[in-house]
């Protein structure tokens, strides 16, 4: 995921060409190649995969009791059990803002970048190093969850993604070395966040009927705010530039930031309670 990630924004020059070539308009091109790209994923998961049915593991005892009757939540009711909860709450809170902020600071860069008259490979190049930041530090921020917790790295990664929207904001002026080091930054601290928020999902914390509706609740809340987030940025682009762009992303951040420090605090807490 990391190598296409990387590598796929640097197919804007050449997808122009080909689109030019085609006489279609530039910024079709790389769409040309994603066709080929997934027509070919497609074709090699339809022929090659073999998938293995799960075996049970017989060293894993059969725990039988009437709680095992219960009916596991919805996702509503998973998220109103979260929101009763500090670090439940903070996870998916954090997980939906620092996503929003991504990407409604990343979607208008390589705008922003057009306008101060970058070229298509320089935008290229700057978003696979964004790309790389997102995905590339993942085994150092797993590392560092196990080794300091979650909610320090959660820490980290929002001071990250906010120094980030900070550089964005001078940035705007045109200066294309802070703008490569604000995006580089953004997927850090993007990378810090999500981790974190998902390490806290899947820790016991959360009581174990309510752990996958409330992964699959705040993973669509996690895609519904990047959606909202990268239909403001064009407005708010249009309206105040790429300044005020990073300054309603550094808004959009700090709720997380006040719900930290009620997660921190309940730490080390158990929620054993399930919504029926």
């Amino acid at each position: 995921t990391t190598i296409g990630s990387v590598a796929g924004p640097n197919m804007l020059a050449p997808g122009a060409d080909v689109a030019d070539a085609v006489d279609l308009p530039a910024l079709s091109g790389p769409f040309l190649f994603s066709v080929i790209a997934f027509a070919v994923a497609a074709t090699v998961i339809g022929v090659a995969f073999r998938p293995t049915p799960p075996q049970p593991d017989p060293t894993t005892p059969v725990v039988t009791s009437s709680a095992d009757d219960a009916e596991t939540p919805g996702a509503i009711a998973a998220l109103r059990w979260a929101a009763g909860r500090p670090r439940a709450r903070f996870a998916v809170a954090l997980i939906a803002l620092a996503h929003a902020v991504m990407v409604m600071v990343m979607v208008m860069t390589p705008v922003h970048m057009e306008g101060h008259g970058d070229t298509l490979e320089f935008v290229g190049i700057v978003i696979s190093l964004h790309v790389f930041g997102m995905y590339g530090l993942s085994p150092v921020f797993g590392w560092a969850i196990d080794r300091f917790g979650t909610l320090t790295v959660a820490a980290v990664g929002l001071g990250i993604e906010g120094l980030a929207v900070v550089l964005g904001y001078f940035a705007a002026a045109g200066s294309p070395g802070l703008t490569v080091t604000a995006l580089i930054l953004l997927g850090i601290g993007w990378s810090g966040c999500v981790l974190a928020g998902s390490a806290l999902l899947a820790s016991d914390d959360v009581a174990a009927r309510v752990k996958v509706p409330l992964q699959g609740a705040s993973d669509a809340a996690m895609n519904y705010a990047g959606a909202c987030g990268a239909a403001l940025a064009g407005p708010i682009l249009a309206i105040g530039g790429f300044h005020a762009v990073n300054i309603v992303a550094g808004v959009v951040l700090a709720p997380a930031l006040l719900l930290w420090l009620p997660a921190y605090r309940a730490r080390g807490g158990s929620a054993v309670v399930v919504p029926r």
